[in-house]
């Protein structure tokens, strides 16, 4: 998913913002394909939590790879916007 940009041209005073509701979009688009957080068994040694947990992040870093950059890029093109709309103080 790649949500287009935002340059911030309508009024901020929308009670659904376009910038807000792009943000929202990339939150579920951010999360989707994250794998449900496992059981953690405390009856496990500590080297097998270990292992289990690194196994775990390192499915969750390769689920938003690709998702965080484009995320990262779509920030990057409409940090005006999002500033203005974070300091208009009308976050829901």
């Amino acid at each position: 998913m790649s949500p287009s940009p935002n340059r911030g041209h309508s009024s901020m005073s929308d009670p659904e913002h376009p910038i807000s509701l792009e943000l929202l979009k990339w939150k579920d688009c951010l999360y989707k394909d994250v794998p449900p957080e496992p059981e953690w068994d405390a009856s496990l040694s500590e080297t097998i939590r270990r292992a289990r947990e690194e196994e775990y992040i390192a499915k969750v870093d390769a689920a938003m790879k690709d998702v965080l950059e484009e995320y990262s890029k779509w920030r990057a093109d409409n940090d005006e916007a999002l500033a203005r709309w974070f300091s208009s103080g009308e976050q829901n």
